[in-house]
């Protein structure tokens, strides 16, 4: 099956061969002999060898006048096992690291080839093989007549055949996708087997000792420490395309790879363990991976949630640990303390921008379960400690303060009291903790009880009772045992989880906001220029109270937007945390608009103003989101007409005078391109950090980034480490987004290194208060860079009135609607305009035809000029070299270039009625494309695209041959849909299977949007 490596030869050869033993489950049932036999032999005279390479050479057709030919070698007991995959390209190999990565997807593909056989039988097997072989074959030996050949196989497919083969390779995508995760925690686990191992790259304790031996003294890191922050915000976004049950197979898959690991395996238990595999695989075959309906928003909150209680807690908890642990070992002499360095927040429930589906409720309900969630996991931790604690006080002693609160929480619940009776009176440790898991209980059900805690401190105050008494009386050891982690669980999560922000529109909160204007004031605020208007609301804000009344005549949406600041109120009031700290105005573009958000706040009671117009208390942090190129340039002088304000000013205060700003990516990617909009964030940021120090105020960057490199997805490493100097001030937040969330933080390992890699970069690029300022002449070369690159990306975009059809044919943007990904829907308007596009949708279309177009396009033409001369390639050259920002942005351009293929996306342009726009269009598209590659390998230097990152280039090139396949299918089906009327009875079927293609490339190329 699909690509199951050198150990399984080509799979219609394998399964050719295994007709002539008497069919593929005699083949299956011999190999398992020979495997057995090898395990009871505890000297085996010669290596264990896949069972083929003892079958005769055969060849296998697979079209007109073609062969692949597997040469069948007999492994002799003097030879290596060769680390490789029977459909590598040229010179593209395993490194001896890398082998259990290639032995874990033999193993998968293998299962999954049988599978198959089982469920759908050999005909269908062959098909698939027949299919995966042609493009193989196009792929390193192109030929036109193979291409057609191939095109008339699968248009000649019926619907149910062409479904199942599309299956196949989608699951094939899922498992791979499990063993490179699981790699990734296995190599991590390989730099930890030892203390004398150097430490991983781009881990706290590199980061750390980088630190140490560049002279940071203990000191001087306690003081960076203080000041560090890492949020972490997780969002729900329409290109998460797993579904929840599909997931936890994917993560008892991920367990098995790990239990195959342990060499203490009897052969037995190896065996039930494969089998375990075969069975959770044949049920993965068997489930729908779409879903029926489109997720509700409790649907995506639950699922959101689900990322929390496994891994995210376990694994933030370890990265915690593992922090303090690695300050010890570098720094034993006064050991600098950690504070509450990472924590989390989330939109989901939250986030109101253009989902009409998120109703103000959803703010109570998002709360209501991240408090479950979170107080449970509390009580299933308090109650681990119960069985471990056994401490008697007459072996150890216990302090007199804790004794007191054992008496104090009996008197105050007689019933438990008389309940746990029977324990040990001796045992205090363990009634103390039964009584603390007590008030959990009555925190979650009865927060109205006097035994319910008013929040997560009176709780901390009962753990430090425990710690104290336990360190004074020779429990030091068990202090820093589980009771440590529950604190820190404590400390970071408290009785809310993550801190759920609310996100509007700013169009939607001005009508919102001129609403209360013309009802208290009789003013028209959509009237007024900018200057009159942020007068207006100044004047309001510091002045008598407003009326609260709700005015007349508000619209529906108005109507939510003050439902939605009368619940962030009611859920402050009704939690002793601040649970909703944030009001995130996306689409910002003037002071004014954040002044809309503090008046409504006022209006509802979370900013308060004393008689003389001062404000007293901020209960709301505003952060406002520039979003387009254009806004982006107008945010400095919107923040120093803020901060310029005396009210504003002041308000801040009650926020530690911090001012939070958003940056979005996504639709200055879509507005300006990919370079363009990366030059004015890069700018953009320095100079509102400029703004802030002049008026005394710490400013926090909020980072929007998404999973695609044109909406600010990579590597988090090189995309912190490549922020401007000066701008990363300890304090960071960053959008987990999307299918982003599944790729990062599905297994507990994986978050583990991926919150280690995030704290460690922003650790150095904190400690590190010298970095160098771009050189001048980069800078010019930079600007020109941008500009050419946005003018040849909007004329292209934005310019040529026959590119949106181009597009729209193109690509599968109009069917993406169909596909029950998220609850928002794919357009903020609904007209036939770019503008209108969501910037998610727009990338997520552009990856699936192959192009990846919003990554590079308009590059080419700027970086042409950049390589023109040896002076100009020389400049660039440097810039590449010791420019972190220039670097990362050419980097990712790579990756997303090596992920694209024209070859592939021109298949799709037969799908634009209009030959000369498909020609013309495509011209200046693959243009564009050699151009900027070739820019490109200049640049760097390099023969091939991620020559200096061969893993990841390795994984590419791995993968595109069997995406191709799912392209194919993929035009063959927008074909056929388009072709069939609205109300046919068979388009059902066929955009069924079409979504299936949606989802099984997004799994190949590790992208949506």
């Amino acid at each position: 099956m699909v690509g199951v490596g050198a150990e399984a030869g080509e799979a219609g050869a394998l399964a050719a061969q295994g007709r002539e033993l008497g069919g593929y489950f005699d083949y299956v049932g011999r190999l398992a002999d020979v495997l057995d036999a090898a395990l009871r032999d505890p000297q085996p005279r010669s290596p264990v060898v896949p069972m083929y390479k003892y079958l005769p050479s055969r060849a296998v057709p697979i079209g007109r006048n073609v062969t692949l030919r597997n040469v069948a070698v007999r492994q002799t007991s003097s030879e290596a096992p060769r680390a490789g995959y029977a459909d590598l390209p040229p010179g593209v190999e395993f490194e001896p690291k890398d082998e259990p990565l290639r032995r874990d997807i033999n193993l998968l593909g293998r299962v999954l080839g049988q599978v198959l056989i089982e469920q759908e039988g050999r005909r269908l097997f062959e098909a698939e093989e027949e299919i995966r072989l042609l493009c193989k074959r196009l792929r390193f030996d192109y030929d036109p007549a193979l291409d057609e050949r191939l095109r008339a196989l699968i248009d000649g497919l019926g619907q149910e055949d062409l479904e199942r083969i599309v299956r196949a390779f989608s699951v094939y995508f899922q498992l791979v996708n499990i063993a490179e995760r699981y790699h990734r925690v296995r190599r991590r686990r390989q730099y930890e087997s030892s203390p004398e191992n150097p430490p991983q790259r781009a881990s706290v304790a590199s980061a750390l000792s980088r630190l140490k031996d560049e002279g940071l003294d203990a000191g001087s890191l306690q003081e960076v420490l203080d000041g560090l922050n890492v949020g972490l915000v997780l969002t729900a976004h329409p290109t998460e395309a797993t579904r929840r049950s599909v997931r936890r197979k994917h993560e008892r898959i991920g367990e098995m790879l790990a239990s195959l690991e342990s060499p203490s395996l009897t052969w037995r238990e190896r065996r039930r363990l494969e089998e375990g595999l075969a069975e959770e695989i044949t049920v993965l075959w068997q489930t729908d991976e779409l879903r029926v309906r489109r997720p509700a928003v409790v649907q995506e909150i639950e699922r959101t949630l689900l990322f929390f209680e496994h891994p995210l807690i376990s694994a933030t908890l370890e990265a915690y640990r593992e922090f303090e642990d690695e300050l010890a070992i570098q720094f034993p002499d006064g050991t600098p303390r950690l504070g509450r360095v990472l924590e989390f927040g989330s939109w989901v429930g939250g986030d109101q921008d253009g989902n009409p589906f998120v109703e103000p409720r959803m703010i109570n309900t998002a709360l209501g379960l991240h408090r479950a969630l979170i107080l449970k996991r509390h009580m299933s931790t308090v109650s681990e400690l119960v069985d471990h604690m056994s401490q008697s006080e007459r072996l150890t002693g216990v302090s007199g303060e804790l004794g007191a609160a054992i008496e104090q929480y009996e008197r105050l619940m007689p019933q438990v009291a008389e309940r746990y009776k029977p324990i040990d009176p001796n045992e205090l440790y363990r009634k103390m903790l039964l009584l603390i898991a007590e008030r959990l209980r009555a925190t979650l059900e009865e927060p109205e009880s006097a035994a319910a805690y008013d929040g997560v401190s009176g709780f901390l105050d009962d753990l430090f009772l425990i710690r104290d008494s336990l360190v004074a009386h020779g429990g030091r050891r068990t202090a820093a045992g589980g009771l440590r982690d529950l604190i820190r669980q404590a400390q970071v999560f408290g009785f809310h989880l993550a801190k759920l922000d609310v996100r509007q529109e700013s169009s939607t909160v001005v009508q919102a906001t001129a609403a209360v204007v013309a009802q208290a004031t009789g003013e028209d605020l959509l009237e007024m220029d900018e200057p009159e208007r942020a007068e207006c609301l100044r004047r309001l804000l510091s002045g008598p109270d407003l009326p609260d009344e709700t005015p007349d005549d508000l619209s529906e949406e108005s109507r939510k937007v003050l439902d939605t600041f009368e619940r962030i109120r009611a859920a402050r009031d009704e939690f002793s945390e601040t649970p909703v700290e944030t009001f995130v105005l996306s689409m910002a573009h003037h002071a004014s608009d954040v002044l809309c958000v503090q008046l409504l706040a006022r209006r509802a009671g979370l900013l308060e103003v004393d008689e003389e117009g001062r404000c007293t208390s901020n209960h709301l942090r505003v952060s406002p989101l520039f979003e387009t190129v254009d806004d982006l340039k107008r945010a400095p002088d919107a923040l120093r007409n803020l901060l310029d304000d005396p009210f504003y000013r002041s308000s801040l205060s009650h926020g530690g005078d911090l001012q939070e700003i958003m940056l979005g990516y996504s639709d200055s990617g879509k507005d300006a391109g990919y370079v363009a909009s990366n030059w004015t964030l890069y700018k953009a940021q320095g100079h509102l950090v400029s703004v802030a120090g002049e008026h005394g105020v710490r400013l926090r960057v909020f980072h929007g980034r998404g999973g695609s490199a044109s909406r600010g997805g990579g590597p988090s490493y090189q995309a912190i480490m490549a922020q401007p100097p000066g701008t990363l001030d300890g304090s960071i937040r960053i959008t987990e987004q999307g299918e982003v969330i599944s790729f990062k933080y599905s297994m507990r390992g994986l978050a583990r290194r991926n919150l280690d890699t995030i704290l460690a970069a922003v650790l150095e690029a904190t400690a590190d208060h010298s970095p160098p300022e771009p050189e001048p002449h980069w800078v010019e070369a930079m600007e020109e860079l941008s500009a050419t690159a946005r003018k040849a990306y909007r004329r292209l975009v934005y310019e040529d009135e026959r590119f949106l059809p181009f597009f729209s044919q193109a690509s599968p943007i109009g069917e993406l609607s169909s596909l029950n990904m998220g609850s928002r829907p794919a357009k903020r308007v609904q007209n036939a305009e770019v503008e209108s596009l969501r910037a998610i949708p727009w990338v997520f279309a552009w990856t699936q035809n192959r192009f990846l177009l919003p990554s590079w396009y308009g590059s080419g033409t700027a970086l042409r000029f950049c390589t023109e001369s040896e002076e100009k390639l020389r400049n660039t050259r440097e810039m590449y070299r010791s420019w972190p920002f220039f670097r990362t942005l050419v980097d990712f351009m790579q990756m997303t270039l090596a992920k694209s293929d024209l070859r592939i996306a021109k298949t799709y342009t037969s799908l634009v009625s209009d030959g000369k726009v498909r020609d013309e269009l495509w011209s200046k598209i693959s243009e564009e494309h050699g151009a900027c590659v070739g820019a490109l390998l200049l640049i760097t230097d390099n023969e091939n695209l991620l020559d200096d990152s061969p893993v990841l280039q390795r994984s590419i090139r791995l993968r595109n041959p069997y995406v191709d396949p799912l392209s194919y299918v993929q035009v063959s089906l927008l074909r056929r849909l388009r072709d069939l009327p609205e109300d046919s009875p068979g388009r059902e079927s066929v955009l069924k299977t079409l979504l299936l293609t949606v989802s099984g490339i997004s799994s190949g190329l590790l992208n949506t949007g």
